[in-house]
């Protein structure tokens, strides 16, 4: 009786191609949705950032914090579900913070002579 082997490496290595291949096909039909959106990301920040009309402005060295509040609340919620046979605890935490502060930083506008 012959016995038959098969050779696998030669098949390892075409779907290891074939996966690299699929893969750079993605990405190169992709490269156009992926730029799309980093300038749409540069566009959002830029128009965040406003005009900068009237960006001269007289720096001195009063700046200093006006105010600063801090809230901070938790919540916790505690749930039992009873089944034939178990009981399950379900916790729900939430943590919730928020910082406002007002700050003069001590710009002012240039007087035009």
């Amino acid at each position: 009786m012959q016995k038959h082997t098969k050779n696998t490496k030669g098949q390892t290595i075409l779907e290891y191609i074939s996966l690299v291949g699929i893969v750079v096909l993605v990405i190169v039909a992709m490269s156009t949705h992926i730029r799309r959106s980093i300038q749409g990301m540069v566009r959002m920040v830029s128009d965040q950032m406003g005009n900068q009309q009237k960006s001269e402005q007289a720096f001195d060295e009063t700046g200093h914090l006006v105010n600063s509040i801090t809230t901070a609340g938790i919540v916790t919620d505690k749930e039992k579900r009873e089944r034939p046979g178990t009981v399950s605890y379900i916790f729900n935490d939430r943590t919730d913070s928020k910082t406002d502060s007002f700050l003069n930083l001590g710009f002012t506008e240039r007087q035009q002579n």
